[in-house]
């Protein structure tokens, strides 16, 4: 069967993020997918995405920080603050050369944006504002006032300065919700000689590296196996939509396939071997959702009896639990505001050896005035 859990995508440059749900819900079958942050469609790098129960992921995440690779050029500038706007001025032939973008002053204006700072989100974002995206209102010619946020910038370094393209590379790493193009136009602004990014690749989001990504082709021609596998069926019927549908896809295979779709006389035996080779390969590319949860604590429960009244969403106390880790932030700050409940949060894992074979069973917070862990979000399966 089809493991619940995130695909990392490496997605390439040219399509959005919902091309890339859409691709995964193409080879999965499952209706139920997320994903942990857009990347806006010429962005390229790690899209992970989260499949079945693993889609209550992103709630968890908010303390993880984000790496990106960026390149601007200075002496242009962009409605969208990026080179793919509508209004593109270029005037990097007048700047070419003038000490004002020395290779010292660039490195110095990067490094001011680190530690927390306030943003205006892009008018071109997908950012609501009174239940609209702000680029709903741009391309409609709309002003409305953005919020700024807070956003924290824990590293930002430049790389590479090409001195005759005025292209300048710099890595950062910062909290989600950070626009990077933002911080290319406002290094154009300090400058003085307007910034538009160029290039932009995501290279971590918490756990989530480009080294544990697939590629997208590998995704897309798995899919396309699965879908000339579903079209070879003798369907009496089409397979009705909505998420109902996802734990029998999930669960019962080729099987399920069959009964969705109304197919009546057996299949051959290569159908199945076929089918099975197809599931190997996901669930090869899947990262279990509890790897990713990497500032939460870990307890292990100590008697079955204990797990199912867990998974029932009951609450327990620490003396039935093993705790193997504290969280993260427990003992520590993170720059900005979070959840209290988040210093208090625990994974928790079902006794070695008992009915639930050591699974993670879900998220608990340890509630300070009841004095128990108290069940948040349960990730397994009992059925």
């Amino acid at each position: 069967m089809i493991k619940e859990g995130i695909i990392n995508i490496r997605k390439p440059a040219g399509m959005s993020s919902h091309d890339v749900v859409y691709m995964v819900r193409k080879l999965t079958g499952i209706k139920r997918i997320g994903h942990t942050g857009t990347l806006d469609p010429e962005a390229f790098g790690v899209l992970p995405v989260c499949i079945g129960k693993a889609a209550r992921l992103p709630d968890y995440l908010d303390q993880d920080f984000k790496t990106y690779r960026c390149s601007m050029y200075l002496g242009m500038s962009s409605d969208s603050q990026d080179i793919w706007g509508k209004e593109v001025e270029d005037r990097r032939e007048s700047w070419r050369g003038r000490p004002e973008l020395s290779e010292e002053k660039i490195r110095e204006t990067l490094e001011s944006f680190r530690g927390v700072i306030s943003q205006v989100p892009p008018k071109y974002s997908a950012v609501r504002v009174d239940g609209r995206r702000l680029y709903d209102y741009a391309r409609k010619g709309q002003d409305v006032k953005i919020p700024e946020r807070t956003v924290y910038i824990a590293d930002i370094r430049l790389l590479e300065t090409d001195r005759e393209q005025l292209k300048v590379t710099f890595d950062v790493k910062c909290t989600k919700g950070t626009y990077i193009r933002t911080i290319c136009h406002e290094a154009g602004k300090k400058l003085g000689c307007g910034a538009a990014m160029c290039a932009l690749e995501r290279t971590e989001s918490g756990y989530f590296s480009l080294e544990n990504g697939v590629d997208f082709e590998a995704v897309k021609a798995l899919a396309e196996r699965r879908t000339a596998l579903v079209d070879s069926l003798p369907k009496t019927r089409k397979m009705p939509r909505g998420r109902m549908n996802d734990r029998m896809i999930l669960d019962g295979g080729l099987d399920a396939l069959k009964e969705l779709y109304g197919v009546e006389e057996p299949l051959p035996q290569q159908l199945y071997a076929e089918y099975a080779a197809i599931e190997d390969e996901i669930n090869k590319m899947v990262i279990m959702p509890e790897e990713a949860m990497i500032h939460f604590g870990k307890c292990r429960i100590l008697e079955d009896k204990t797990a199912k009244w867990f998974l029932q969403g009951g609450h327990g106390k620490m003396s039935e639990v093993n705790t193997l880790e504290e969280p993260e932030f427990a003992a520590k700050d993170f720059p900005l505001p979070m959840r209290d409940e988040y210093r208090r949060a625990y994974r928790l894992y079902a006794p070695e050896g008992g009915n639930y074979s050591g699974a993670f069973l879900g998220v608990a917070f340890y509630d300070l005035g009841y004095k128990k862990l108290v069940a948040d979000k349960i990730f397994f399966n009992e059925d």
